[in-house]
């Protein structure tokens, strides 16, 4: 086989030597021209001033490490109005300048960065004879340029943990590419406001949302024109919700007829509630009074929480009911083994 199959075709570059050291394959190259142009005057010169080996990481060869010891040259310059004097060579197409990996093997170590990270990516990289650190393929993932982003047509909009907890923010999607286009730190509707009334964001037709009023408002008020549907997500969660609070009800129901036919004449038909479950009653309702107060200001589920020092699912709970008796607690829809001896 020529070894020459081994370098990127049209690189002008000659392949010396193929060494096995160890594990590692080591190929000896050096560039095919007689000289070079400087980088500063573009004066081409072959007048020889010295040389030394740089040695360049590449792609696996046969299951085995590979590095490409590169012999440069370095050469005088003699414009007299250039003011580099010495220059080396250069192997564009097989590495940039000061690098210690070949264009190949970088490209490849980024895409293992993006699909896999850091310590999986450096566990992966081992395996397949590329071995590298963590860092440096979270840094290689980092110096690529961003993607320009495409105005989005069906965006949608979900909250989103920063902090599960503790912060939270609102996340943006390209509903059609499926992919993120945007994180905003700030989960008001103010802040969806102002990005949707941005001129770059000006194209959105659809506004994919969940069924709270906090982004409905805000896309009400940041693309009027836009038509607003809920995802299939929130569709089906907020389906087997009001399932299981009318299957809650339902039930209570058929308890309570049950019991009332089994309970004897000389029982009394009404029994008044404990003073504790009177009290916990009460407070049900003043929390739901207090959450859909806040809830018509605008204020997300975690602002509520921190105000009124409730857990966020608390404050989901009580936001989803619309009256505070379709909030069940335990003792309405859980069974116990003592449920037969009540009587």
């Amino acid at each position: 086989m020529d070894p020459q199959v081994l370098l990127p075709p049209g690189a002008g570059l000659v392949v010396e030597q193929v060494q096995l050291c160890g594990e590692i394959i080591h190929l000896t190259v050096r560039c095919e021209a007689a000289g070079a142009n400087c980088p500063d005057c573009g004066f081409w010169s072959e007048a020889f001033h010295s040389g030394y080996e740089r040695n360049i990481g590449d792609l696996p060869i046969a299951g085995r490490q590979a590095v490409v010891d590169l012999r440069v040259r370095r050469f005088r310059c003699y414009q007299l109005e250039c003011p580099r004097k010495t220059f080396v060579e250069q192997a564009r197409a097989l590495a940039e300048r000061y690098a210690h990996r070949t264009l190949r093997l970088r490209t490849m170590l980024q895409a293992v960065g993006i699909a896999l990270g850091g310590r999986p990516g450096s566990r992966h990289c081992e395996r397949l004879a590329m071995p590298t650190s963590r860092t440096t393929l979270v840094r290689l993932v980092r110096a690529l340029p961003e993607q320009p982003v495409e105005a989005p047509e069906v965006l949608g909009v979900d909250e989103c943990a920063l902090r599960r907890g503790r912060r939270y923010g609102t996340i943006l999607v390209d509903a059609a590419a499926h992919r993120v286009i945007d994180v905003l730190e700030d989960p008001s509707a103010d802040a969806l406001v102002n990005w949707l009334g941005d001129r770059e964001h000006a194209d959105v037709q659809v506004v994919c949302r969940d069924r709270g009023g906090v982004y409905a408002n805000a896309a009400r008020r940041g693309a009027p024109r836009a038509l607003q549907v809920a995802d299939r997500w929130h569709l089906a969660h907020n389906l087997a919700e009001a399932l299981e609070r009318f299957s809650a009800r339902a039930l209570a129901m058929l308890r309570a007829k049950l019991k009332a036919e089994d309970v004897s004449p000389t029982t009394s038909p009404f029994t008044p509630p404990p003073p504790a479950r009177r009290r916990q009653l009460a407070r049900t309702e003043q929390r739901h009074a207090e959450v859909h107060a806040l809830l018509a200001q605008g204020l997300s589920l975690s602002a509520i929480a921190r105000r009124l020092k409730l857990d966020r699912r608390t404050v989901r709970k009580f936001g989803a009911a619309q009256v505070a008796t379709q909030v069940v607690t335990r003792g309405d829809h859980y069974t116990t083994t003592l449920d037969p001896f009540v009587p």
